[in-house]
């Protein structure tokens, strides 16, 4: 059974906002709400990070970080990406994590036979599509129902393949 990350990348700090020492957080969630909610972050070495403020600022967070009081602070944070606790976010039914799904081994549904794993997945506006690795090389796999019959992150995805599917 595959173990899943304790953190989950969240987002990356942009830049400094403002005199006080905001900083700009450009935010890799679904709904940037939650990442409102949240009372601390974590740094690439698991450094915990108190945030003291969020709000929304168009499509970025703007936050002030405990400790940071002026950009010359806020500089040391620029570019760094950081991450939540997975207990600390909710995840609606059916959804699933990118750090979860790369990886993730594919199978046929109807054979039960692994095809290759997961490498990749894009997000175009009709669905998210899935690269999938083989032995042979690569395809691609569009997340509907008609092909992903089943998801279980610790398993496996499992796949309705049809013809010129994998070739």
């Amino acid at each position: 059974m595959r173990k899943l990350s304790e953190y989950i990348e969240i987002g990356r700090i942009n830049n400094t906002h403002g005199v006080h020492g905001e900083m700009k957080v450009e935010v890799w969630a679904d709904d940037i709400s939650e990442f409102l909610s949240l009372s601390s972050v974590y740094s690439e070495n698991g450094e915990e990070i108190k945030i003291t403020s969020s709000r929304r600022a168009d499509r970025i967070a703007v936050v002030k970080f405990e400790g940071v009081s002026n950009p010359e602070e806020g500089a040391r944070l620029k570019g760094k990406h950081i991450y939540a606790k997975r207990c600390d976010l909710t995840l609606p039914e059916g959804r699933y994590y990118i750090c979860d799904l790369i990886g993730l081994p594919v199978f046929n549904i109807e054979t039960n036979e692994k095809i290759g794993e997961i490498c990749d997945i894009l997000e175009k506006p009709a669905s998210f599509v899935y690269t999938v690795k083989t032995e042979k090389g690569e395809f691609m796999i569009p997340d509907v129902e008609e092909f992903i019959k089943k998801v279980d992150i610790y398993e496996g995805m499992y796949i309705k393949v049809i013809e010129g599917l994998i070739d």
